[in-house]
């Protein structure tokens, strides 16, 4: 199993459970450890790579930088908490993330 997902034993909430939340998310909030994770799974490795190509641009114009882990069809995505918790800043990155998905998976109907 990926280091992302998280075991039994620790306490994740769902986005929506938080303030800072965006209706419909499926971000996993870690609390102690400060970070967001969400797998996004692809139909095939041509949608996935495009997906990773984009999330490289987005990061590189927000200087914000996932942590990954994927394979052919799917990608897991680990946004660390800038600060000392997370914030609406770790939020709105994982909102830009959420439309390179749907616009990765459009592109490729």
């Amino acid at each position: 199993m990926i280091s992302l997902w998280l075991s039994r034993s620790k306490k994740a909430l769902a986005v929506s459970d938080l303030q800072e939340k965006s209706p419909g998310s499926e971000w996993k909030v870690q609390k102690r450890a400060h970070l967001l994770s969400r797998r996004f799974d692809f139909t095939d490795y041509d949608e996935m790579r495009d997906f990773l190509d984009q999330l490289e641009v987005l990061s590189e114009s927000e200087d914000y930088y996932p942590d990954l882990t994927f394979s052919r069809t799917h990608v897991n995505v680990s946004i660390k908490a800038r600060a000392d918790e997370l914030a609406q800043p770790d939020f709105d990155f994982s909102a830009k993330v959420d439309g390179l998905a749907d616009g990765s998976k459009q592109e490729q109907q």
